[in-house]
């Protein structure tokens, strides 16, 4: 399939999307005893977009993020949540009293809600866009792109805001598939600012970037300083780092500026993260929680130390790596993602998107990673929103204070976690088997990366 009918099916598709939620409200399907819908929010839900309302309102009241407006979310997504009410007759203007703001805040609510979504219709086409032009780059068919239109997937990707850092993650990777190394850490450090998981893929661009122009040194026979590690570690780290490095600290400079925020501003996001105790849906309260599997204790060295350390050492052990293939780069990047997710102490389902699209550069090759990758849509969409908002629903008419994980729910929640463990496992060993010999993730006919030389041919 051309790669223009695959953007113009990925535009038509966000627009339908757009359509039914724009068409309904908290759909729900099935019915209870007392009338009210089994499934409620088939559709979408409420719970982030009304959280977006409140972070995105330091720009049209003029208050300072994170200063007089709260907000648990880095800079770029803070500062994105305000686009909205650029476009809607919101009544929240600079000087109004803490209870005016309040009220029109209130009023603005549900209209904020539906912008939202229009603007999460344009970054998902532009997903699809992105994802499109990394398959022709590797020589795929673009249209496998079309698979960000999953159920979890697109679910998410208009009920948060996800689909935007996994944007310029993939933008980031785009660039770096075809040689263009400093755009890819600019847009990369981008990422990094609207979520903090695409800073760890840092260090793998950088070792892809040296053992790219090593290759290329090796190939070229170039002798002497320019033909040495001074050289590749130069251009393909130090510079791509400075990039990196100095975008950030622009944008985290703002904030410093901001009002006299200083350090007490820039630290508001993380501390409020930090203290964030496991969740339901995470591996750390399944292991240990009684009502879930229960299989270990919470001072067991595998939750204090083995954990912990899964979720962040394949972003330095992996850059150690040698990365023949670009799909060798692509089966890290997934990997140090699914890392992240799969051993947080927190899990949110919609961090399936940090990491699909980045999959999709690779399912054209193995069918067994496509098919892990559908059922852990498929599973978590059942799980979040089908299952888990029956289950709250249930539980607050039952005036259940404790939480009691339901059957369904607890099913789904560990076909889930077996799905996401066994995609973890097939990207890294598809990253090992390509790096010391041939495998999913590479094989002999593969383009090596090229940190120096034109995009390959279409």
């Amino acid at each position: 399939m051309r790669l223009s009918k695959v953007v113009t099916l990925g535009v038509v598709g966000a627009a339908l999307s757009l359509a039914a939620l724009l068409a309904t409200e908290n759909l729900g399907v099935g019915e209870r005893a007392d009338g009210s819908p089994l499934y409620s929010f088939v559709l979408e839900d409420l719970h982030d977009r009304g959280a977006y309302v409140l972070r995105g309102r330091w720009l049209p009241t003029g208050r300072t993020p994170y200063l007089e407006e709260h907000s648990e979310y880095p800079q770029l997504a803070t500062w994105f949540m305000g686009l909205p009410y650029l476009f809607l007759d919101h009544g929240l203007d600079p000087g109004l009293t803490k209870l005016q703001v309040e009220a029109a805040t209130k009023a603005v609510h549900g209209d904020y809600l539906e912008m939202w979504h229009v603007h999460m219709a344009v970054v998902l086409a532009l997903l699809v866009l992105v994802v499109a032009a990394g398959l022709v780059s590797l020589g795929e068919n673009p249209a496998w792109a079309l698979l960000a239109f999953l159920p979890a997937s697109l679910y998410f990707s208009f009920n948060r805001y996800d689909v935007l850092p996994a944007l310029l993650v993939s933008a980031a990777v785009l660039f770096q598939l075809r040689g263009r190394i400093l755009l890819a850490a600019f847009v990369m450090a981008l990422a990094a600012m609207t979520k903090w998981y695409p800073a760890l893929l840092l260090p793998l661009l950088a070792s892809a970037n040296v053992q790219a122009i090593r290759r290329d040194q090796r190939t070229s026979g170039a002798t002497g300083p320019a033909g040495g590690w001074g050289t590749a570690l130069l251009w393909g780290a130090v510079a791509p780092g400075l990039v990196a490095t100095a975008t950030a600290a622009a944008i985290l400079a703002i904030t410093w500026f901001w009002d006299g925020g200083g350090l007490d501003a820039i630290l508001h996001p993380f501390q409020h993260h930090g203290d964030r105790p496991p969740n339901p849906s995470s591996l750390v309260r399944n292991l240990t929680d009684p009502r879930h599997w229960g299989l270990v204790g919470a001072d067991s060295v595998l939750v204090t130390h083995v954990i912990p350390a899964l979720q962040f050492l394949p972003a330095l052990v992996l850059a150690f790596v040698p990365l023949r293939t670009r799909r060798a780069l692509v089966a890290a990047c997934v990997t140090v993602v699914i890392s992240f997710v799969l051993f947080s102490k927190v899990f949110s389902p919609q961090w399936v998107i940090w990491f699909a699209p980045l999959l999709l550069l690779l399912v054209p090759r193995s069918r067994g990673a496509l098919a892990l990758l559908v059922s852990l849509e498929l599973l978590l969409y059942l799980q979040t929103p089908l299952f888990f908002y029956e289950m709250m629903a249930a539980a607050a008419a039952r005036e259940q204070v404790v939480f009691e994980p339901a059957a369904n729910w607890m099913l789904v929640n560990t076909l889930r976690s077996v799905a996401l463990l066994l995609l973890w496992a097939w990207a890294l060993l598809a990253t090992l088997r390509s790096a010391f010999g041939t495998g999913a993730a590479g094989g002999g006919d593969d383009i090596s990366i090229s940190a120096l030389g034109d995009p390959p041919p279409a």
